[in-house]
């Protein structure tokens, strides 16, 4: 178990030294994603559909359990 915690530390660190110098970065937190869907699809410069995009985010993929249908 102590490799699998070493790795997400070594690609945490990977993806933060990535990140540490471009100006466009932003936390973001899936979860919260319909919070904050205005700021979100204004941010990546979206068109389309917003409401139905972001309805994407309630689809579990690889998950165990019981299946989502989609609508």
């Amino acid at each position: 178990m102590d490799f699998c915690y070493d790795l997400i530390d070594r690609v945490t660190a990977n993806i933060e030294s990535f990140l540490a110098d471009k100006p466009n970065q932003t936390a973001f937190e899936p979860e919260k994603a319909l919070d904050h869907r205005a700021e979100l699809w204004s941010r990546i410069g979206a068109q389309g559909d917003c409401v139905k995009a972001l309805a994407e985010f309630n689809i579990r993929h690889n998950a165990t359990g019981p299946a989502q249908t989609q609508a």
